[in-house]
């Protein structure tokens, strides 16, 4: 292309500082260095992270930055040593990079990187290795892609190709949020068939988390959310159940527990609330169940009672839905296109082009619609993955997602595609509900809907706990909920949500009762690897995409977006950054 080595000069959404609306600049996106990518972003998301980046989080060193995490694109340019992407490219950036080297990468057990962004930081890309400039001022690339702009820069092993037939707008969303949800359920719960799951919130990430759950094949989906609005649309998921905690006079798990004769197979907490995270481990079947942690939260301690996992629950954290980010996004991106996820709306690149280690960038199908597959950058990976690749939902069991944003809802479709028979959806919003459903969760909970903790409404459901929560909200009481929510023995949680500003804490016997308590970044996804494989099953219509996709914007309309996000109004919204 004819900028190919020169300085581009764009748009990009830049937050100035914390707690204020980011401002529409003009930055200048440098050519891409060694190992690096220029990606000219066409569709992004806005997913929860950014929000929290900018309104909970508060980090001081994290400003100014681009934000953005969940996007797709065309490869602009490629810096020395890039052998694997060219010029035309269509892709999705990652979040999570997937080198392949690295013992991490190499390792079947995880989907982190120890040469990516995640290795050094959780909130942005060290200044030095920044490639963007404004006023004269250098500008941090936020977890390293920066998708709020028209252009961005990232290694290669952190962004995925994709297949070119999928639609951009919809298949971003695939970068975060519908994968983490989807994958929660699926990679990280690995929900069984016949089981019964409890998805915990239903915004974009709880209502992949249903579909995830659907997708595994479980035969009950408890979609729990205090909006009944989202009921209805989690149906659409998968959702066969629905519960507003705040329409029983106990916990939330006391309540699933007696809906599932002692608590459900698999719990998914995509709230990111730690109460919520704790109900959804205590709505857990004692014995067998796992509650993964899909929500994002880092603002208080994530605890837990130890008997919960001593009983033999497993606590587990779903990080992209477990998903290995390269391989990951292209499967996901080819389920969508065959039909086998929903659509969704929710990413977030905000600059017209960034740039990136060529490490950090995925290559993907040239058919893929990067308004679409753009998602499986943080969010639909994120919470598809932690229930397929963290959580390792298997089929028949039970499964509980915390908080149905696009990481629970992803986590739900991923509980859905691992096999799980329920999937309960957990959500304080019964709104989320009927798109939970949609994604393939089987029960809703509303934790105001009971006077006990939802962890106790979930033991009651399925017999004792869930087999699998994930939570994702981000919010440590959610994940101590979560965690108690699985049925002790074999319960595993994942944490899935985001947030570093209060510590995560538990009972020891939790654990010591046999539940395990993971964490899932990027769905547990080698990026580079999970990330075009993502992509793939969006093509192939395995992945839902559309379906959480709620809005559509331009990027000048960036601060609507995190608005509709910031007061629950929205799934995923996609920003149309640059023509394709």
């Amino acid at each position: 292309m004819s900028t190919a080595g020169k300085v581009i000069k764009c748009k990009a959404a830049v937050a100035w500082e914390p707690n204020k609306p980011v401002v529409i600049e003009e930055i200048e996106v440098a050519p891409p260095q060694a190992n690096e990518v220029r990606i000219k972003i066409v569709a992004t998301g806005v997913c929860h992270t950014d929000l929290y980046h900018l309104f909970e989080g508060m980090h001081k060193d994290g400003f100014p930055a681009v934000l953005g995490h969940e996007g797709a694109g065309i490869v602009e340019s490629v810096g020395p040593g890039v052998t694997e992407f060219q010029p035309g490219d269509t892709v999705i950036p990652l979040f999570i990079s997937q080198c392949r080297e690295c013992r991490f990468c190499k390792n079947p057990k995880t989907n982190q990187c120890e040469n990516g962004w995640a290795a050094d930081s959780h909130d942005v890309m060290a200044l030095a290795e920044s490639r963007f400039t404004c006023k004269g001022k250098k500008v941090l690339q936020f977890m390293g892609t920066s998708t709020f702009s028209e252009y961005t820069v990232m290694n290669q092993m952190a962004v995925a190709k994709i297949d070119p037939a999928a639609p951009l707008d919809k298949v971003c969303l695939l970068g975060c949020g519908v994968s983490t949800g989807y994958g929660a359920a699926v990679n990280t719960a690995k929900v069984e068939p016949g089981s019964t799951c409890a998805v915990f919130g239903l915004g974009a990430v709880g209502l992949a988390a249903v579909m995830g759950c659907k997708a595994a094949g479980a035969k009950r989906i408890i979609a729990v959310d205090i909006n009944p609005d989202k009921f209805e649309k989690a149906r659409v998921f998968g959702a066969t159940e629905f519960v507003n905690p705040k329409d029983h006079n106990k916990p939330i798990n006391e309540v699933l527990a007696e809906m599932t004769n002692g608590g459900v197979d698999y719990s998914l907490e995509c709230v990111g609330n730690v109460a919520v995270m704790r109900s959804a481990l205590e709505s857990c079947i004692k014995g067998w169940g796992v509650c993964v942690l899909v929500g994002w939260t880092d603002l208080h301690d994530f605890a837990a009672r130890p008997i919960q996992l001593i009983a033999g629950r497993t606590w587990k954290g779903s990080l992209f839905g477990g998903f290995k980010s390269k391989d990951g996004v292209p499967e996901m991106v080819k389920a969508y296109l065959n039909k086998k996820v929903l659509q969704f709306m929710g990413t977030s690149t905000f600059s017209e082009y960034t740039v990136m280690n060529q490490m950090a960038v995925a290559k993907i199908d040239p058919a893929a619609p990067l308004d679409k597959v753009c998602l499986l950058g943080c969010g639909v990976s994120t919470g598809y993955g932690a229930a397929v690749n963290t959580a390792k939902v298997e089929p028949g069991s039970t499964c509980a997602v915390f908080g149905l944003g696009a990481v629970g809802l992803a986590a739900v479709m991923g509980c859905k595609a691992a096999g799980a028979k329920r999937i309960i959806a957990v959500d304080i919003n019964p709104d989320k509900f009927e798109k939970a459903r949609v994604f393939g969760a089987t029960e809703f909970v509303n934790p105001k809907d009971h006077n006990k903790p939802i962890n106790e409404v979930l033991a009651e459901m399925t017999n004792g706990g869930v087999d699998y929560s994930l939570e994702c909200v981000g919010n440590v009481a959610v994940m101590r909920s979560a965690l108690e929510s699985c049925i002790k023995g074999w319960g595993v949680c994942v944490l899935v949500g985001w947030t570093d500003l209060h510590d995560f804490a538990a009972r020891p016997i939790q654990l010591i009762a046999g539940r395990t308590w993971k964490g899932s970044l990027f769905g547990g996804f080698k990026s580079k690897d999970g990330v075009p494989e993502m992509v793939k099953a969006y093509l192939n219509k395995k992945v839902k995409l559309d379906e959480f996709i709620t809005h559509k914007m331009t990027l000048g309309q960036v601060n609507d977006a995190i608005e509709l996000m910031k007061h629950g109004k929205c799934i995923r919204t996609v920003l149309s950054v640059s023509p394709q």
